[in-house]
């Protein structure tokens, strides 16, 4: 029998086989993801924090803004009015057309309710101007007419 020719043979392995010599360049590729992650985080709350300072500045300058209102009744006889701010209201009876102006600091909300007399033929009218706008109207007519006006927000 011939021998195998040594130039024609398969190379010999060690055994157990060796596992691969392992890369360094996972390592970094894992530090540099991080190092971003971190970034990405801190730059997400540093948004959400100029968000809730934005706001919580919206709500002080709203609490503190003044504001002229006007109230306008129109009538035709004797009426009753009720007018102000939820933190407080007056009442009045006017016999003619009457406005009253007041400055109101913050914002709560408006109102006005003119009742007109018994007397059937009793037209009233109502109208509230915020800042020179008018943000409410509404009119009634008959026995005890009634007209009620809100502004309940700025717009």
């Amino acid at each position: 029998m011939s021998q195998p020719d040594p130039s024609h043979q398969a190379p010999q392995q060690s055994y157990p086989p060796q596992p691969p010599k392992k890369k360094h360049g996972c390592l970094w590729t894992a530090i540099i993801g991080l190092v971003v992650v971190v970034i990405v985080v801190i730059a997400a709350v540093s948004c959400m924090a100029k968000g809730a300072n934005d706001a919580v500045n919206a709500v002080d300058s709203a609490t503190s803004a003044q504001h002229k209102v006007v109230y306008k009744v129109t009538t035709n006889g004797k009426a009753n009015i009720t007018y102000g701010a939820s933190s407080g209201t007056s009442t009045e009876d006017i016999t003619k057309d009457w406005t009253k102006t007041q400055t109101i600091t913050g914002w709560d909300g408006v109102s006005l309710t003119v009742t007109g007399d018994m007397d059937g033929a009793t037209k009233v009218s109502c109208e509230i101007l915020v800042d020179g706008k008018s943000e409410a109207t509404n009119s009634g007519s008959g026995d005890m007419a009634s007209a009620s006006c809100d502004a309940t927000s700025i717009k």
